[in-house]
Order: C-alpha cells, then sequence, then structure tokens
C-alpha cells in the first residue's frame, strides 16, 4: 500500500531538486532584478485572486455533490481542487522565478543550449507537480475511501440509486470527483 505514496513523492522531490538547482541560478543586474519582482508580484497577485474566486464556485459544487452522490464524492471533489491548485501555484512560482534566470543564462553565456537547459528545468517543477499532486491525491483518495472506508470492500462494491435516480458505484463516483476536481481548477 505504500508504494502508491512513492512515486508521486519521487515526483515531487525531484521537483523539489530542479526547483532548488534553477534558484540556484543568478538572476543578473539589478534591473532584471527589478522587472522580475513586478512580474512575481503581479502572478501572485494574480494567481491569490484567481484561487479564492474559483474557490468560491468549488465549495458550492463540492456541497452540490455531496446532495446528489456521497459525501466521499464531495470531499474528494475538494481534495483534487486543492492539489490542482497546489500544481497551480507551484508551476507560478517557478515560472517567475526561471525567466530571470533563464534571461540572465542567455546574456551570460550566450549559449540557446545553457538557457534552454534552465527553461526545462524550471518547466519540468510544473510538470512533476501536477503529475506528482495528483498522483498523491488519488492515492489518499484510494486509501482513505477506498481501504479506511471500505468502498473497495467486495461486498460495497455494487451499484447504488440516488435519490434522483441516478445509477453509480460509490467508489468510481468518489474517483470521478476527484478527477472532476483537479480539472475544474484547470480549467481557470
Amino acid at each position: 500500500m505504500w508504494v502508491l505514496f512513492v512515486v508521486p513523492l519521487v515526483s515531487l522531490g525531484f521537483a523539489a531538486y530542479n526547483f532548488s538547482a534553477v534558484m540556484k541560478k543568478p538572476v543578473g543586474t539589478k534591473r532584471m532584478k527589478e522587472i522580475s519582482s513586478y512580474i512575481r508580484e503581479g502572478a501572485d497577485s494574480f494567481v491569490s485572486h484567481e484561487n479564492k474566486a474559483v474557490f468560491k464556485s468549488v465549495i458550492p459544487i463540492a456541497i452540490v455533490l455531496m446532495i446528489v452522490t456521497t459525501w466521499q464524492t464531495g470531499v474528494a471533489f475538494l481534495l483534487g481542487a486543492v492539489m490542482s491548485a497546489l500544481a497551480g501555484v507551484v508551476g507560478m512560482k517557478m515560472a517567475t522565478r526561471a525567466n530571470v534566470r533563464v534571461t540572465n543564462t542567455a546574456r551570460e553565456t550566450r549559449s540557446i543550449g545553457k538557457a534552454l537547459k534552465v527553461a526545462y528545468q524550471g518547466g519540468s517543477v510544473m510538470g512533476l507537480s501536477v503529475a506528482g499532486f495528483a498522483l498523491f491525491g488519488l492515492a489518499v483518495v484510494y486509501y482513505v475511501f477506498g481501504h479506511l472506508l471500505g468502498q473497495l470492500d467486495p461486498k460495497n462494491l455494487n451499484i447504488v440509486r440516488n435519490w434522483i435516480g441516478v445509477n453509480f458505484v460509490p467508489f468510481a463516483m468518489t474517483v470521478s470527483g476527484y478527477a472532476l476536481g483537479c480539472s475544474i481548477i484547470a480549467m481557470f
């Protein structure tokens, strides 16, 4: 069971390593630092306001999912939204810090290859974060809802009908709720 958590943690660990490696690169001139700080402040403000606005929509959707399906689906939906938002925050933080370092590497070395290496290393942080957070959240859903709360118990693997008349398998609906939570944040 613990293996479920190893792959996402390795992915997040490698993302942290790449983040650290990019942050060790020099940022360049005073003017480059100044412009970079304006970009970073604007991006951080945007992400903060965006997440506040999005979660004003996400919470009512989670409540509707809890009412229409199961409380587990609503909670998994919220977990998916949080995991996706975390990946977005990490990605934006890396992007706004990597851009000046890529520019400075190109300025100092006059080498497209060296600049691209810094850019790819910075970009990999977002990709690894998306995969790491998504798989970590899915592992939590599998372990908590599937095993601890018994949705994967053979006697619970049956089709249920909600009060609206919709048939579903509870664990499949919980995983679908998680996926929907991840996806809804990606839309913004």
